[in-house]
């Protein structure tokens, strides 16, 4: 399952108004045991956010959580991954344009077949045609 930037904010964020909703998703795809994939392009968008709107210790803890999970891999974005990706920042999709993050999740979830994506982002991976993991419950 490819993992976005949103639901790891929200689970460490205890602020977050979506973090309710995020650890009941983490709960589930543990118990489904789950593999995740995301790339360092969404830790740094990750950990930023978390060291900003919770705390740097809490952004530390993240980061050693995913980089020593058996569970997780970190995708090596190979270079051809990024220039497809880097054609399509600024297109709209979905009604917003598109960053480069994205772009290159796009390209990532196709190449490890990463379906369902684990994301609070429906408006771009939506229109782009993937599965959300949690869409059972309804949008968040």
């Amino acid at each position: 399952m490819f993992v976005d930037t949103g639901p790891v904010v929200a689970y460490w964020v205890a602020s977050d108004e979506f973090h309710d909703r995020a650890r009941r998703l983490w709960k589930r795809a543990f118990e489904e045991g789950a593999r995740f994939v995301t790339t360092a392009m969404v830790l740094t968008e990750a950990t930023h956010l978390v060291a900003r709107r919770g705390s740097p210790d809490a952004a530390r803890r993240l980061l050693k959580a995913v980089l020593t999970s058996p569970r997780w891999t970190v995708f090596q974005v190979a270079n051809e991954f990024m220039l497809r990706a880097a054609d399509r920042v600024g297109e709209l999709l979905g009604g917003t344009p598109l960053s480069w993050t994205d772009a290159v999740s796009f390209e990532v979830v196709r190449a490890t077949a990463g379906e369902p994506v684990f994301t609070f982002d429906r408006r771009h991976f939506v229109a782009e045609g993937f599965r959300i993991h949690g869409d059972a419950e309804g949008p968040g």
